[in-house]
């Protein structure tokens, strides 16, 4: 959802709208592998890719949230997250990182909407309905 409300605003502009009201209107904490995925994704997977001085402010932008560093047991419950639910690592690393937090969801169009990962829902804020 990041990587939209950063870079989606002609590609996609109705998602781009969407996330940006989210980010605006709700409050959120972020895991220091989301910002990881954010600066990679922006650079590399999104064309044109998103300028370095832009990825500079969306990353302070984003560090004014709570973040959550990443640590070994981190680590260890995203493998186990993953392992359990046939997730890759980086999923469960997420909805570890949302379970260390105390978030009771996950907005992620990646990850299968409405379902529960122990006690981190997942929500695809794109999603009609």
């Amino acid at each position: 959802m990041i990587v939209y409300a950063a870079t989606a605003q002609k590609a996609d502009p109705e998602k781009w709208a969407k996330a940006v009201a989210i980010m605006e209107r709700e409050s959120f904490a972020v895991s220091a592998q989301v910002l990881a995925e954010f600066v990679n994704v922006s650079r590399r997977r999104v064309v044109p890719p998103l300028a370095e001085p832009a990825i500079a402010e969306w990353w302070d932008r984003l560090a004014g949230h709570a973040v959550l560093p990443v640590d070994a047991d981190l680590v260890r419950r995203g493998r186990a997250i993953s392992a359990e639910h046939g997730l890759n690592y980086y999923d469960g690393a997420i909805l570890a990182g949302a379970e260390r937090l105390g978030c009771g969801s996950v907005l992620s169009e990646d990850m299968a909407d409405g379902r529960a990962y122990g006690g981190v829902t997942v929500r695809n804020p794109f999603k009609e309905g």
